[in-house]
């Protein structure tokens, strides 16, 4: 394993997560990965690390303090897990291993009600919350999937992986933006559906 803190870390190695992390360690950056090792997920990360031993620059993780440990602070963790409850057990079992100003990434398709309570409820804890549910598919996830973000991009390291992985290769430009409302971002490729009045990533 790395000895050398990593600058994002992810949870959740399933299609999804695989590709992600697949998708910002080959842009240069240094990836701490991170699974449940119970049942049939035993070999979930070894299996992963062996496939892919070609990235040096890939940690895995079956202890979740020696995943956070692993990473630079303040860290950016990003979680590919099923939406709903999972989410929130996850958030409990990091928080007493976080460090004021981290953030949590949120890549799922989780409901916009659920991304602001639990982005105003990990504010009370000194921690930053984004909800950037991820879409695409597996090849979205590898090669730069859409998705939505928030003014926390701001900070250096969560925005410059956000931008290499939300990135369209046939434009080379970058298809992420700011918004206006906490929490809650857009594809800006998708804002004339907005104008319409469409319901977009829980903006209307």
């Amino acid at each position: 394993m790395n000895m050398h803190k990593s600058d994002f870390g992810l949870i959740g190695l399933g299609v999804m997560g695989r590709n992600i992390s697949l998708n910002v360690a080959e842009k240069g950056y240094t990836v701490s990965v991170y699974n449940r090792s119970s049942g049939d997920e035993k070999n979930v990360v070894p299996d992963f690390l062996e496939e892919y031993k070609s990235f040096k620059n890939i940690s895995g993780y079956t202890q979740v303090s020696e995943f956070i440990q692993s990473i630079e602070r303040p860290r950016n963790i990003f979680l590919m897990i099923k939406a709903g409850e999972a989410i929130d057990t996850v958030i409990e079992q990091l928080l007493p291993l976080l460090s004021e100003d981290d953030i949590i990434i949120d890549g799922g398709n989780s409901h916009y009600t659920d991304t602001l309570r639990r982005s105003k409820y990990l504010n009370t804890k000194g921690i930053n919350f984004v909800g950037c549910g991820v879409s695409g598919g597996e090849k979205g996830a590898r090669n730069g999937p859409e998705g939505a973000n928030t003014q926390i991009y701001r900070r250096k390291c969560h925005g410059e992986c956000h931008r290499l992985l939300y990135r369209r290769k046939c434009c080379d430009i970058s298809c992420c933006t700011e918004r206006d409302r906490p929490n809650l971002g857009v594809h800006p490729l998708k804002q004339d559906r907005l104008n319409k009045g469409k319901r977009l990533f829980g903006v209307f």
